[in-house]
């Protein structure tokens, strides 16, 4: 009964933090409270990304714009604009990792922890 729709046994999601899981170990114990970083991050990696994405459509916007813009000046202003206002929230979107780098490093002692966050799942 275990296996149904599944590639193995099924687990107990709330097993998965007890002692002895791969998230718990020696070198990195789960302190109270540590879930919520871990979906903290999840949420962050994955905003991330989409700014990334938005990014990619905007550029693809902007280049649309020069292409139709058929030598008008105001439409070449504002597809440059959106460049300048894309390469600006990379900018940002990049800041906001170095700065969750820095805060981890001074809160946890570890620079990648609010970075490279471990997704719970039930294997």
């Amino acid at each position: 009964m275990n296996n149904i729709l599944a590639s193995g046994p099924i687990k107990n999601p709330f097993e998965i933090l007890s002692p002895g899981s791969p998230l718990v170990t020696a070198n990195n114990p789960l302190k109270p409270g540590a879930v919520i970083f871990l979906l903290l991050g999840n949420i962050f990696k994955m905003a991330i990304v989409a700014a990334a994405f938005y990014a990619l459509w905007n550029f693809l916007l902007a280049g649309y714009s020069f292409m139709s813009a058929s030598g008008d000046p105001k439409a070449i202003s504002k597809a440059w604009e959106k460049i300048y206002q894309t390469v600006l929230g990379l900018v940002v979107a990049a800041g906001s990792v170095t700065i969750a780098a820095l805060i981890g490093y001074l809160v946890f002692k570890d620079a990648t922890f609010l970075l490279t966050p471990r997704l719970i799942t039930p294997n």
